[in-house]
């Protein structure tokens, strides 16, 4: 064989040799590239669900029973969590619910009487006090109706 037709197959070679590992990098950075948006896509996803969620009425009760929750970790002895509803005092709070897309519950006692509070998810608006009481503390529920 002509040493010139060698050469000209060994750089042809070396020329396909490149594009291939070129090809190969290409390739990669798609693949990587897909993942990653991918990732993102999914990211995004999980956050719409999570922002829907939170204007849902189950999401506004879970919200502030999670609230509730966090504000009871800190009352002295002796105290209970109460709601303080204008016109009626304080509530002491034993369960926050939802009922379909809209309705948040809370329910409790008031003056040694059961206390319902409904809601629209568009007005609920809380204020919550650490209320002395002689009762021992109850665990409050969460429930979706």
């Amino acid at each position: 064989m002509d040493p010139l037709l060698n050469a000209m197959d060994k750089i042809a070679k070396q020329a396909m040799d490149a594009a291939d590992a070129r090809d190969k990098d290409i390739l990669q950075r798609m693949e990587d590239s897909q993942e990653y948006f991918a990732e993102r896509l999914e990211e995004s996803e999980e956050a719409m669900r999570q922002a829907v969620f939170q204007r849902t009425a189950e999401g506004t009760a879970e919200f502030s029973f999670q609230e509730v929750k966090e504000f009871e970790k800190n009352l002295p002895e002796g105290h209970a969590v109460a709601l303080f509803i204008g016109g009626i005092g304080p509530v002491f709070l034993e369960e926050v619910c939802s009922k379909g897309p809209l309705l948040v519950i809370f329910r409790g006692r008031a003056k040694n009487k059961k206390v319902v509070i409904l809601q629209h998810l568009s007005q609920v608006s809380i204020t919550m006090i650490a209320e002395k009481t002689d009762d021992p503390r109850k665990p409050i529920g969460f429930n979706v109706l």
